[in-house]
């Protein structure tokens, strides 16, 4: 069965660790954030909650499972899924995943983020309700900092809700980019959701609201500055402990982006370094890519 979780969820779970059986848990209990962020459970929302008992159906008679898939059942019994069902399973996952071994804070809220995301996109319509409440969600995770997607939709979300209006194309542009980084593949997520990002160009995001630090940590640029030179950089960097490298690696902490005032995420193009930076972060590194004039303010220098 392919899903919006991928289709590991039914190939390798016979064979999974404890380690992915508690993914796909941290990823239940995500869902269930997603599915009542707005306080109502809509048709689309209960068919994404079905799937996912559909997924482990095969596997329904081992713990921690078992219990959960029994919830599941008892709650579609009546073909209604409510607010106050859906935050029984809430406690029963969180207790089951907040008793296990292999807890860790910041692998598990991302998987719940995942798991977050695919519970709003559910019916393939996000409300301000949605946005807003995903936007609380990641402002109670400082932990989750530097990590991917973590960085990448909070910059987002922040534009989204920065006038304080959510218009159309604002939505468009947050589903699509909430679908690209999804753990699932873009067929997988389209065939479910409805929704397609393969034509659409999405842009590099960067980081917000960053407290830099340059001691010990490397810095390399790309792009073009109004705020400063290449050459005038590196001794900047280096005078506060720094270091600045030409090449982007696994050693760099912050790939600099001059976008000459435009804003990072309305790149028209962007180069081969921020789309290796893209792809760093992907695989579990905690590079943060900046914009120029968020780097300078966050230093308190005055160029």
């Amino acid at each position: 069965m392919k899903t919006i979780f991928g289709d590991e969820l039914n190939i390798n779970f016979k064979y999974a660790s404890r380690q992915n059986q508690e993914k796909y848990l941290h990823q239940l209990e995500g869902l269930l954030e997603g599915l009542v962020v707005d306080d109502q459970v809509s048709i689309g929302e209960q068919k994404m909650l079905s799937q996912w008992r559909d997924s482990v159906a095969e596997y329904a008679h081992r713990a921690p499972y078992r219990e959960i898939v029994e919830m599941l059942d008892d709650i579609f019994r009546d073909g209604i899924v409510d607010v106050e069902e859906v935050e029984d399973l809430k406690w029963l996952v969180n207790r089951y995943s907040r008793n296990s071994r292999v807890y860790k804070a910041v692998t598990a809220d991302i998987q719940k983020l995942h798991g977050l995301m695919a519970g709003v996109l559910a019916d393939g319509e996000l409300t301000e309700d949605e946005i807003r409440g995903m936007a609380d969600w990641l402002d109670d995770r400082e932990h989750l900092r530097k990590t991917y997607p973590f960085e990448e939709l909070y910059a987002l979300i922040l534009k989204v809700l920065e006038d304080g209006e959510i218009d159309v194309s604002e939505r468009q542009l947050l589903t699509a980019y909430m679908l690209d980084l999804s753990p699932a593949s873009e067929n997988k997520v389209v065939e479910f959701i409805g929704l397609s990002v393969s034509d659409m160009n999405l842009q590099p995001l960067c980081a917000v609201n960053v407290d830099v630090e340059l001691s010990g940590n490397t810095v390399c640029f790309t792009g073009k500055s109004d705020l400063f030179t290449r050459r005038s950089l590196k001794p900047l960097i280096e005078a506060e402990g720094g270091f600045f490298t030409d090449r982007l690696t696994q050693k760099v902490d912050y790939l600099v982006v001059g976008d000459e005032g435009n804003p990072c995420w309305a790149f028209a193009k962007y180069g081969r370094k921020i789309d290796l930076a893209r792809e760093m972060r992907k695989r579990g590194s905690e590079l943060l890519i900046i914009r120029d004039a968020e780097f300078v303010d966050s230093l308190g220098w005055e160029l």
